[in-house]
């Protein structure tokens, strides 16, 4: 998720738009009140699941997502 930008899905074959509304800072913040705490290298686990997510943070410490 990248602010701004038109959510992805990124697959093997190629990438999938999954809608034309940009990323916006409340879709980010809804994203990581969903997950357990960021740890000191940035990634977060989704509670009962195996996966997890990645914060990338700018100069200023907003934070992005990767999966």
């Amino acid at each position: 998720m990248d602010l701004g930008r038109n959510p992805l899905a990124r697959f093997r074959s190629g990438d999938f738009v999954i809608s034309d509304y940009p990323i916006t800072v409340q879709d980010i913040e809804h994203a990581t009140s969903q997950v357990d705490d960021f740890a000191i290298d940035n990634r977060a686990v989704i509670s009962r699941t195996l996966h997890g997510i990645s914060a990338i943070r700018n100069q200023k410490g907003a934070i992005n997502l990767s999966s």
